[in-house]
């Protein structure tokens, strides 16, 4: 499965939100997309998945352009978590993942056996069995977004778009889901992921796509184009950045003290 976008423009009114954007992602890869709020990033995944109309150039799922494909056709081919959920009503962790089933079934039809057997592999790949009876509303943030990464898996489709799955997290849970994405990518899905964290990119990502005011300034791998200087041009401040080993990372703000230091896991 691929996603190839060429050429994407979109405004809202008289406000360009996207000015040219061009990449490509294939399966099998964890792509970070990087910016700041209101550089493009949540508009970019919006027109992808349909939710916004009217928009020029080409966005080609495996070779098929978005535009063709109906509402159901993309579900079936593209799995979305947003960045926050809160259903109205209590639904169990089981029934939350098993949702992810219906873009497979009819108008009328209820999910059958095969859908149930869909729920329980996807909580069982993501280790999360044992909150199959919980209430969704009471469980932490970081389950709640296993969950909704299960629910996506149910879903069965080779890509999944994320909408900064980590924002509301604490640090640990943070690393759990991002080791939980990472693991997923390594085992042929295309993940696309937004985030505000540069150290997220640097530890997790196979590549890096840089947002600034609609346009993409970078794309490639995180150690090779985020650079001292790009970084203070996505957030306007000074930050280094120092190659210690490998992927091992040390970030830190000049004349301040060392505020992270970040290891490959």
């Amino acid at each position: 499965m691929t996603i190839e976008v060429n050429d994407l423009r979109f405004s809202f009114k008289d406000t360009a939100a996207l000015n040219g954007v061009s990449f490509r992602a294939s399966e099998g890869s964890l792509l970070c997309v990087l910016g700041r709020n209101g550089a493009g990033k949540s508009t970019l995944f919006r027109c992808i998945l349909g939710l916004l109309k009217g928009y020029e150039g080409d966005i080609l799922i495996d070779g098929t352009p978005a535009a063709e494909l109906s509402a159901q056709e993309l579900a079936r081919r593209i799995a979305y978590i947003p960045q926050n959920h809160s259903p109205v009503f209590s639904f169990s962790v089981f029934d939350m993942v098993m949702m992810g089933t219906t873009a497979h079934l009819g108008r009328f039809e209820n999910p059958g056996r095969s859908q149930r057997a869909a729920a329980e592999a996807a909580l069982e790949m993501i280790n999360i069995g044992h909150l199959r009876n919980r209430d969704y509303c009471r469980i932490s943030g970081g389950e709640q977004q296993l969950v909704l990464i299960a629910r996506a898996i149910a879903q069965q489709t080779k890509i999944i778009i994320m909408d900064e799955p980590c924002s509301n997290l604490d640090y640990g849970n943070q690393i759990k889901v991002l080791k939980t994405i990472r693991d997923l990518a390594k085992q042929g899905y295309l993940i696309i992921q937004s985030t505000h964290n540069p150290e997220h990119v640097f530890l997790f990502s196979d590549e890096a796509l840089v947002i600034l005011e609609g346009i993409v300034k970078a794309k490639g791998q995180a150690e090779k184009i985020l650079t001292k200087e790009l970084l203070k041009l996505v957030y306007g401040i000074d930050i280094n950045v120092h190659d210690i080993a490998g992927r091992n990372l040390k970030l830190c703000v000049p004349d301040e003290k060392e505020v992270s230091y970040v290891e490959a896991i």
